[in-house]
């Protein structure tokens, strides 16, 4: 691989694995903020993606290469490494963003729940309110 295309790609990949079980942990843990945390790492994700492809489009032959790198990439058209681009790199978008899915849905369902217990709580207030008043 060219050292244009690997590196970036690369440190960015090692990044969000090195992140992904500190975020994990802190979501598991309830921590303050753990869903921002996690939408954070989610993000960090695709965009480390999005940056890792918009270099391998732009660094492979073709009418879009503007990037010459210093050396071609033998073998990345070859099985195993084929795997990579074809399947891998798809099914991790997938995932990030069936993750980011279900932390809206998680943010979503608690402030139905505390709109549903704070309107109980009005609602036995006010019941209290009457009680008195009679």
């Amino acid at each position: 691989m060219a050292p244009v295309f690997a590196l970036p790609a690369g440190i960015g990949d090692v990044t969000v694995g090195l992140l992904a079980l500190p975020a994990a942990y802190y979501l598991a843990a309830g921590g303050r903020g753990r869903r921002d945390a996690a939408i954070g790492w989610n993000v960090l994700g695709l965009l480390d993606f999005a940056i890792a492809i918009s270099i391998g489009i732009l660094s492979a032959p073709g009418p879009l290469q503007l990037i010459v790198p210093d050396r071609p990439s033998i073998g990345a058209g070859t099985y195993p490494l084929v795997l990579i681009p074809t399947f891998a790199v798809p099914s991790s978008i997938l995932l990030h963003a069936l993750s980011l899915r279900q932390l809206r849905r998680i943010g979503r369902s608690r402030r139905s729940y505390s709109a549903a217990a704070a309107s109980v709580a009005a609602a036995g207030a006010d019941a209290g309110v009457r009680e008195a008043a009679q």
